[in-house]
């Protein structure tokens, strides 16, 4: 039996801080680090959760605790829409400390 959408948990910013996942250096032989993550500040229902992030708090971690400094999204301007993050790409990483 498919869940309904009631029946998905809400997954925020807050209770489920952005998490990155990194390649090792083996594979990707750069001077920096490259990683993975889900979009930062989607908002959808998804298939297991219904997302509700913040972008703002997003990018904030992904500066502060994982030194990130530039981001490159595989999502075409159509998904951002949908996952409600239309502005992704004009949304500047907050200063670092």
């Amino acid at each position: 039996m498919q869940p309904t959408d009631t029946d998905r948990a809400l997954r925020t910013s807050e209770d489920y801080p952005i998490h990155v996942d990194f390649l090792p250096k083996r594979v990707v032989p750069l001077s920096g680090l490259l990683g993975m993550t889900i979009a930062p500040g989607k908002c959808n229902q998804g298939m297991r959760f219904h997302w509700c992030r913040n972008l703002s708090l997003d990018l904030a971690r992904l500066r502060h605790d994982y030194g990130t400094n530039l981001l490159v999204t595989l999502l075409e301007a159509e998904e951002m829409v949908d996952l409600q993050i239309a502005n992704l790409l004009y949304k500047p990483f907050p200063p670092t400390a």
